[in-house]
């Protein structure tokens, strides 16, 4: 076990009290303590269970790898913004804050000075504007959200002139599990500040690049208040959305949002109610598909692991009909998407031809696509033939038969080339040959790869 002691420097303010060397070595001898755990022989022979054996092995490491912050003597100095305390006295009552805003800005402050913790409070006092009492302008107690670490905090303000906040630490040290990770709950304008960054960030990348922020003993010690979970930011970002909504009901939103005026920007092209689907595409999608599909192939695919699936309604699934990026290593483009929960061929052709007579608006000439691919389904090959070729999937293989055979006619060259996809049907063949022939499934394959 390794320590890393807090010395109290002359600006206790600064974030160099920290001595970074046995910092290094303490994480290193984690990493080593959890890398030995996890090498060393399981007794789960012995015991009655897997999970007790994988109880076993954590209480060994975290035995091992416990951090050790020895807590400051002196007391800590932290300043509030002037602008936070206007905000907080307008809306407090007799002797307290309404909300919870008071806890984001003492938290914030104490970071300033020491942010190895992550504290949470347990309450408040202000003192009344009239008041002759010998007691501070206001005063909270604070405690330790980690498992097992006993650091209290008492926070006290004495004078508006200088908002001046002095933190005094209990004196034991503070000891964090080095698998332990805590943050402060995400609340107030915390979650509207989030809810606006993760409008143009998503949530994974923004927990990584915030945890990549944090300074090399805050990652050590655990504490997470500046960086919070991807699961708590996926919630933040979706409340927020919500809140945006043009009315409660997504669907009666999203034909609210059919009546605003559009511009070349606007994706939202048509709103299913029974059943229930949304159709996407924009001007400029038009004009990459346009460009794209007379040199290139086209892809039509269906996915639905994207949306839960809920008990009372069928699986919804999301089509969409994507063209290569015109740079090599690009990522592919989606020009055309369609969520919905009813997967027929009425269904998805009616996107398709959706989508093809505003492209025929668009530019004022029906726009026919070099090649078509797709994962194989009945339902996507029909709808394809009907969209683009206008005519049935029999049909088309009649087309493909005569140009195969030198009898195509003028017509025949007009219909786009409908491809299957091969990953899909060496899928297919590997299911079929375990299920039909799992004696000798190498030689069934190799069947099929070389036919």
């Amino acid at each position: 076990m390794r320590t890393m002691s807090v010395s109290n420097s002359a600006d206790p303010r600064s974030l160099q009290s920290i001595d970074p060397v046995p910092i290094k070595a303490a994480k290193a001898e984690i990493t080593a303590s959890h890398r030995e755990t996890m090498d060393r022989p399981s007794n789960s022979d012995q015991a009655e269970s897997g999970q007790e054996a994988a109880n076993a092995r954590t209480a060994v490491y975290h035995e091992l790898a416990i951090i050790e912050i020895t807590l400051p003597l002196a007391p800590l100095q932290f300043s509030i913004e002037p602008k936070d305390w206007a905000k907080l006295t307008a809306k407090r009552h007799s002797t307290g804050f309404q909300g919870l805003e008071w806890t984001i800005v003492i938290s914030k402050g104490i970071r300033t000075v020491f942010p190895y913790c992550s504290f949470g409070f347990k309450r408040h006092h202000l003192k009344k504007p009239n008041s002759s009492r010998k007691r501070p302008l206001f005063s909270c107690l604070a405690y330790c959200r980690f498992e097992d670490c006993k650091v209290e905090a008492k926070v006290t303000l004495e004078s508006l002139n200088t908002l001046s906040a002095k933190l005094v630490l209990d004196n034991r040290p503070a000891r964090h599990y080095a698998g332990d990770r805590k943050s402060r709950p995400v609340r107030a304008s915390d979650r509207t500040t989030l809810g606006e960054r993760l409008q143009t960030e998503k949530p994974r990348a923004m927990h990584v690049r915030d945890v990549g922020a944090l300074s090399e003993a805050v990652f050590v010690s655990g504490c997470r208040d500046l960086a919070p979970p991807v699961s708590v930011l996926k919630n933040v970002s979706y409340d927020v959305r919500k809140s945006r909504r043009l009315h409660h009901n997504e669907i009666q939103s999203l034909e609210r949002m059919l009546k605003l005026p559009t511009n070349d920007t606007s994706v939202l092209k048509n709103v299913l109610l029974r059943p229930k689907g949304v159709m996407l595409w924009s001007l400029r999608g038009i004009q990459i598909y346009q460009e794209r599909c007379k040199e290139d192939i086209v892809y039509l695919d269906a996915t639905g692991s994207l949306l839960r699936s809920q008990k009372s309604n069928p699986p919804f699934y999301i089509y969409e009909l994507v063209v290569r990026h015109p740079k090599k290593g690009g990522s592919p483009l989606p020009v055309a998407t369609y969520i919905t929960c009813d997967h027929t061929t009425a269904s998805v052709t009616y996107f398709l031809m959706s989508f093809v007579t505003d492209v025929k608006r668009s530019h004022g000439h029906r726009v026919v696509p070099l090649m078509v691919m797709c994962d194989g389904s009945q339902v996507l090959m029909q709808s394809i033939s009907f969209a683009f070729a206008n005519r049935g999937l029999t049909d088309i293989l009649a087309v493909y038969f005569r140009i195969a055979t030198g009898k195509a006619v003028k017509t025949d060259w007009q219909v786009p080339v409908l491809h299957r996809c091969l990953s899909h049907i060496m899928k297919n063949a590997k299911e079929m040959c375990k299920k039909h022939a799992p004696q000798c499934y190498a030689l069934a394959m190799h069947i099929f790869g070389h036919s």
